[in-house]
């Protein structure tokens, strides 16, 4: 990685120094969490640093972020991120990341209470929607699933198409293919074009589904300018194949 970072384009463009600079800080912390003797110098750099001063929240957010990145202990995570929150009650981003912690531990109750309650103090917070959105989803709740993905969605419509993607496959998977499709084109007016290779791709499926072989065609014909690596796919390559045959017959008719 180190290597990398002296070849273009690293080495001609603007702020290159700072660039780099940042980096290798960061390939060093993540070689710090990687170390297992780094790791517990930083435990013990933590653990004094709490210990002299015990109401800086912002220490114990940090050392939160730590335990989940460097050495994976939710239930230290959680502790910190509790005593973080007693000291700053009313801070979004330890409730969103306490409702995580408590989703990887398999609280699914706490974590919804936590998410829930994220949401009244800001009902704006898409990413608490899409976090209880999985937790319903792995509670086998699909009707509270799609119900979160949408609200994500009315939420922050333009951030990713992903949601709207995966909202799509559960409307499939409850028969609902007329949703699906409109998700989906609702994605591809919100994206620009070379955002949406996946979306029209999903929709050429959907559309192949419903027997509309030649508006499936002109999706998978759309995803495969936008990205023209799709081509080396052998699947498309023989689904787009078995389309064209199909989207011929139907025209010859």
């Amino acid at each position: 990685m180190n290597e990398m970072l002296d070849q273009p384009p690293f080495t001609n463009q603007l702020y290159h120094d700072e660039t780099v600079k940042e980096i290798r800080t960061r390939i060093e912390q993540l070689s710090a969490c990687l170390d297992p003797s780094r790791q517990e110098a930083l435990s013990t750099c933590y653990k004094q640093a709490i210990e002299q001063n015990p109401e800086d929240w912002q220490l114990h957010w940090r050392y939160s972020i730590y335990l989940r990145k460097g050495i994976n202990d939710s239930r230290a995570e959680e502790n910190q991120l509790r005593k973080a929150m007693e000291l700053c009650p009313n801070n979004p981003s330890l409730y969103m990341a306490l409702g995580r912690n408590l989703h990887r531990q398999g609280r699914y109750k706490e974590a919804q209470e936590i998410l829930h309650h994220l949401l009244e103090m800001k009902p704006t917070a898409a990413e608490a929607c899409v976090e209880l959105a999985k937790i319903y989803r792995d509670r086998g709740d699909n009707g509270q699933f799609i119900e979160y993905l949408r609200k994500s969605i009315d939420i922050a419509p333009a951030v990713s198409a992903d949601p709207y993607q995966v909202l799509a496959e559960a409307y499939y998977n409850e028969g609902e293919t007329d949703k699906a499709i409109h998700t989906l084109r609702d994605a591809a007016a919100v994206f620009p074009e070379e955002e949406t290779a996946q979306v029209h791709l999903y929709l050429g499926f959907l559309e192949n589904v419903q027997g509309r072989y030649g508006k499936a065609l002109a999706e998978m014909e759309l995803a495969l300018k936008i990205n023209p690596s799709f081509e080396e796919d052998e699947m498309f390559r023989k689904n787009f194949s078995k389309l064209k045959a199909k989207a011929g017959d139907k025209s010859a008719k």
